[in-house]
């Protein structure tokens, strides 16, 4: 009974695994885990995976059942081993705390995205999932539509590509340590999953944006770039915002 009761603790989480996947897909939350790319592939290997799962409980031959007869037939020719009721009720007992545990995390909880206080500027600076093609390239492109990464990694290659042009984005607010009249609109940046995020963020030069947006809220800006006047901070361009609000989190808060 103890080895029936460990295979279905497996089923029954393997199972819930596949539920979860596949109702993130249902609901369009997958995005907070994966890149996009790869949802058709995680999806086709969660339904893979439960069709084997079960294929597998209900065609390989119940080896435990005969075990615990042959335990039990031993037990009482021999009158030892074999495992005592209390021994396995407590195997019982957590097979089914395992159950509920991932039932909760899996399934109950709802899903999350990264936390915008735990970004710093010192990733901002060591960021590797930025990248871009070289602003030599970037002559004559309509940037109306570039994202908070794109124009992150447009301004880490220098030059004066961005000088003069306006850009519309929406991010989170982390602060400078340059200076207060300084503030990064950032997204996280998804490579190909949730655990490679790194985040990317545009400098905006802003006196007194305390007064309007915390940090850590989500911000729609508007504005232009020009030369940074913050002679401390390394950026060469800041954006300066005729529009700097706040708005609530995006269904989609990542770049890709």
């Amino acid at each position: 009974m103890s080895r029936l009761l460990d295979r279905w603790r497996g089923v029954v989480i393997s199972l819930l695994g596949v539920a979860a996947i596949l109702w993130l897909a249902v609901d369009g939350s997958l995005g907070l885990y994966i890149h996009p790319r790869y949802f058709v592939f995680t999806v086709v290997m969660a339904v893979i995976a439960g069709v084997a799962v079960i294929a597998a409980f209900a065609l390989v031959p119940a080896r435990g059942d005969a075990d615990d007869e042959h335990g039990h037939d031993h037990e009482h020719d021999h009158g030892t081993g074999g495992r005592s009721p209390v021994r396995r009720g407590l195997t019982a007992a957590g097979t089914l705390v395992a159950v509920a545990v991932a039932a909760v995390v899996l399934v109950v909880f709802p899903p999350s995205t990264l936390s915008t206080t735990s970004a710093s500027t010192a990733q901002l600076d060591n960021a590797t999932t930025v990248s871009a093609p070289s602003t030599e390239l970037l002559t004559g492109t309509d940037t109306a539509t570039f994202s908070v990464k794109d124009w992150a990694s447009v301004l880490r290659q220098g030059g004066d590509f961005a000088d003069g042009r306006t850009a519309d984005l929406t991010g989170f607010v982390m602060a400078s340590p340059d200076s207060p009249d300084l503030l990064y609109v950032a997204r996280y940046v998804i490579t190909c999953c949730a655990v490679d995020a790194q985040p990317a963020g545009v400098p905006v030069y802003s006196p007194g944006w305390q007064d309007s947006v915390q940090e850590g809220a989500w911000v729609h800006v508007t504005g232009a770039f020009s030369p940074n006047p913050v002679s401390a901070s390394t950026a060469a361009y800041t954006l300066t915002p005729t529009v700097l609000e706040p708005i609530d989190e995006p269904s989609d808060p990542y770049d890709y």
